[in-house]
């Protein structure tokens, strides 16, 4: 005998009933990497240039950090195209608000020049919104590139 699921079914007593979904929600960790502390934002900027080498893709990347801003864990928000990675402040938040983040830091890398695109900096201003809304302060965005990187909070792109 084969079930069908359905929003709705009626009993045999003839009341209308609703099948209600009960979800829960967790954390997997996929792997642990070893790093030297991260104390500073250039140590971010380090770290992130090692997490990210040798990527085909733009990928785009939380760092979440505790309140004493000690990384606390990192997610890959998403891999992208050759040259365009598209998010959303949902995708970028959820992990944060699992793993309970008060400070992130976003990032993506450019696979050639290290400037921000207009996409970039509009981004950025709501991703900043959105993190007041919520209680998470976004405290930069980097772009990594080769050697070099792109922080908006070192140039002004934060507000």
């Amino acid at each position: 005998m084969s079930m069908l699921y359905c929003d709705h079914t009626r009993t045999e007593k003839g009341k209308d009933m609703q099948l209600i979904p009960i979800y829960s929600v967790k954390l997997v960790r996929e792997k642990t990497v070893k790093y030297p502390t991260v104390s500073n934002a250039s140590n971010v900027v380090d770290f992130l240039k090692n997490y990210m080498k040798d990527l085909d893709r733009e990928n785009f990347v939380v760092v979440m950090l505790d309140t004493h801003h000690n990384i606390i864990g990192v997610n890959t928000v998403h891999v992208g195209t050759l040259n365009m990675s598209l998010v959303h402040p949902r995708e970028v938040f959820l992990t944060p608000l699992l793993h309970k983040a008060h400070n992130i830091i976003i990032a993506h890398n450019h696979l050639a020049e290290c400037s921000p695109s207009d996409e970039d900096l509009s981004i950025t201003k709501r991703l900043i919104e959105a993190g007041k809304i919520l209680g998470i302060q976004v405290l930069d965005h980097i772009i990594v590139c080769n050697e070099q990187h792109f922080s908006f909070q070192e140039n002004g792109n934060m507000t």
